[in-house]
């Protein structure tokens, strides 16, 4: 289950960087090319979001156990992400700036997108990932559903 969350994690810091650079060209008139910025960019995204990376992994555990569609389950998972792309930059602009403002949001919408983008080309990998987790024998994942009548000695 990490290596799922984990490969859309990757995929998303490489569409970050697009979303990014189209969001800065489209409202800003602002596009940055420049080789070193891109490397500090990546670096930078990377370094930020490994808590959305581990929340998300705990976060798609509960998804992928719950008892939902195969659908609802990955709407549930675009949602959750979106929270957790907000939730941290929420977070960063509280510690280095101190307030929010909404429409500082909106520029978490590119992070947004990437985590969208990315779960939407790893569907496949989401209904199989669904498929193996909720198709394994009850006993194998540590639960089990039998109850052993134990004698109760007098003594």
């Amino acid at each position: 289950m990490f290596l799922n969350v984990f490969y859309s994690w990757l995929i998303a810091q490489i569409l970050h960087l697009f979303f990014f650079t189209a969001s800065l060209w489209l409202f800003e008139g602002r596009l940055f090319i420049d080789a070193e910025y891109i490397f500090y960019f990546l670096l930078v995204s990377v370094i930020i979001s490994l808590p959305c990376l581990l929340a998300g992994w705990l976060c798609l555990g509960l998804i992928i156990y719950s008892n939902y569609t195969v659908t609802a389950k990955f709407f549930a998972w675009l949602v959750t992400s979106a929270v957790l792309v907000i939730l941290t930059f929420w977070i960063l602009i509280l510690f280095f700036d101190g307030g929010l403002e909404l429409n500082a949001l909106l520029a978490a919408i590119p992070g947004i997108l990437s985590i969208w983008v990315a779960s939407a080309i790893r569907l496949k990998q989401f209904h199989k990932l669904n498929n193996i987790e909720n198709s394994l024998p009850e006993n194998i994942i540590g639960v089990e559903n039998r109850t052993e009548e134990h004698p109760i000695k007098n003594h």
